[in-house]
C-alpha cells in the first residue's frame, strides 16, 4: 500500500510514466534501430567489458563515451523478446539468460541516458528510476520493476535476484560475461555462491546468535523460504551456497539497503527526446 501511494505520489507530479527513447546504433555505418542478434551478443559481450572492471565496480564514465555496443544490444532487446519471438527462445534457460541480460542492459543504459540521483536513499527517487521510466522490450513498454516482477520472476528461478544488478552498492553487482542459456545453471551458481559468501550482503555474529541478510531475501522473501514462517529455512538455503554453513538456530534481520551509486554522469552528446506516455 505503502509503495503504491508513493507511485501515485510520482504520477500527480510528473503527470505520466516516461519513455526512454531507443538508441539508433550505427549499422554497417548506417544509423539504425534493427540490430540482429548476430550483431546484439557480441555488441553486450563487448559492453561488459567496457563497463564492469574486475573488483565489480561499474565505469559509468567510461560506458558513456563509449557507447556503442550497449547501444546495439538494447535497440536489440527492445525489437525481440520471449514475448514477441518465442520460436528464438524455445526453452527456459534460453528465455531467462535473455531477459536477465536485457535487464541488466537497460539498467545500465538507464544510467548513462538519463541519469539518477548518486544516493538512492529516499524511495521517491528510486521508485522515480525503477518504476517511472519506461524501455522497450519486444515492442512492448516496460519499467525495470515491471519486467522483474511481471516477466522474469515468474520463470520460477529465486536466483536471479543473485544475477539482476540494480547498479547500487546493495545489489549483485555487474557480471562481465553475458550469461547464456547453455551454461546458465552454472552461471546462477556461481551468482549466488558469490553474493551470499560477501560480508556485503550476508553477516554472522556467532557471539549473538544473529545473521543480518541484505534486503533483497525481505522483499523477495516469498521467492526464497519465507523466513517469517521458518527463519530455518532460509538459513538452510543460504548453507546450499556457504562455505561457512550457519547455525539454524540464528535469528534472522536485514541490512539496510544501501542506494549509494558511485558513478560520474557523463556529457550528453545526443540527448534523448523527453516524451511522457502513458502507461501500456
Amino acid at each position: 500500500m505503502k509503495r503504491f501511494f508513493i507511485l501515485l505520489a510520482i504520477c500527480l507530479q510528473t503527470g505520466c510514466f516516461h519513455q526512454i527513447p531507443v538508441p539508433s546504433p550505427k549499422v554497417d555505418g548506417v544509423k539504425s534501430t534493427i540490430v540482429s542478434q548476430t550483431l546484439a551478443d557480441p555488441a553486450w559481450k563487448q559492453a561488459l567489458k567496457t563497463a564492469a572492471t574486475e573488483e565489480g565496480a561499474v565505469d559509468f564514465a567510461g560506458l558513456g563515451e563509449n557507447p556503442g555496443d550497449l547501444y546495439a544490444y538494447v535497440a536489440y532487446v527492445s525489437e525481440v523478446a520471449p514475448i514477441n519471438h518465442p520460436a528464438f527462445f524455445p526453452d527456459r534457460e534460453s528465455q531467462l539468460a535473455y531477459y536477465i541480460n536485457a535487464y541488466n542492459a537497460l539498467a545500465l543504459y538507464g544510467v548513462i541516458r538519463v541519469g539518477y540521483p548518486a544516493d538512492f536513499s529516499k524511495s521517491s527517487e528510486h521508485m522515480r528510476f525503477y518504476e517511472h521510466n519506461r524501455f522497450r522490450v519486444g515492442q512492448k513498454n516496460f519499467s525495470l520493476y515491471q519486467l522483474k516482477d511481471k516477466i522474469i520472476r515468474p520463470l520460477g528461478d529465486p536466483r536471479i535476484h543473485f544475477a539482476l544488478t540494480d547498479m547500487v552498492k546493495s545489489s549483485p553487482r555487474l557480471g562481465r560475461e553475458p550469461f547464456r542459456a547453455e551454461a546458465l545453471d552454472q552461471q546462477l551458481e556461481q551468482a549466488a555462491a558469490l553474493f551470499i559468501n560477501s560480508e556485503e550482503h550476508v553477516q554472522v555474529d556467532a557471539e549473538q546468535k544473529t545473521v543480518r541478510l541484505a534486503e533483497i531475501f525481505k522483499t523477495y522473501a516469498q521467492d526464497f523460504a519465507d523466513p517469517a514462517k521458518s527463519p530455518a529455512a532460509l538459513i538452510a538455503y543460504l548453507n546450499r551456497y556457504r562455505n561457512e554453513k550457519i547455525d539454524e538456530s540464528f535469528q534472522v534481520s536485514y541490512l539496510p539497503g544501501d542506494w549509494t551509486v558511485p558513478y560520474a554522469r557523463p556529457a550528453q552528446k545526443e540527448p534523448p527526446v523527453d516524451e511522457a506516455v502513458p502507461e501500456g
